[in-house]
């Protein structure tokens, strides 16, 4: 049975994102004002608080990735991640390594961005928006840390 892939493009992937983004940023301030956190208060209370925030993100989505295929935004958009090979659901492993690359770009940039000046951020930006094009010229669209990882993003529709 061959059956014919549609690979996710770059506005699907870009709105599932966002909307990971903005679900988290929810979750992040309703824990905060739950807890009665003090913006001002710099101890290890608040170092604890959100390392267990971000520890919290980071697990959920190579979870989420690993089990369903997929993080709320990415299941609200109709995409999944798989196996670039197999189409199956991703290893821990390949959840893992996409999710490292592809948060590590955005860390490295943001690094730099700080320590250097404005227009070299600015050429840092072109070029992070040059990796990060691969998913629109590549035929499979996948970005930098897909091909990493060996998965691809495909259109999901459930029968």
């Amino acid at each position: 049975m061959d059956t014919k892939v549609s690979y996710a493009g770059i506005l699907r992937r870009v709105s599932a994102c966002a909307i990971d983004g903005v679900l988290w940023m929810i979750i992040a301030l309703v824990s905060l004002l739950f807890l009665n956190y003090d913006v001002d208060d710099i101890s290890t209370h608040r170092i604890i608080l959100m390392a267990t925030l971000l520890i919290t993100y980071i697990v959920f989505n190579i979870l989420t990735i690993t089990k369903y295929g997929c993080t709320p935004g990415r299941l609200l958009c109709g995409v999944r991640i798989k196996d670039a090979n197999t189409f199956k659901n991703v290893t821990l492993m390949q959840a893992t390594i996409r999710y490292i690359f592809r948060e590590g770009i955005w860390v490295i940039y943001n690094f730099l961005s700080y320590l250097l000046p404005s227009y070299v951020s600015g050429c840092l930006f072109i070029i992070l928006t040059l990796v990060l094009m691969f998913a629109i010229f590549d035929q499979r669209k996948q970005t930098f840390y897909d091909k990493v990882a060996n998965t691809v993003v495909i259109d999901y529709k459930p029968s």
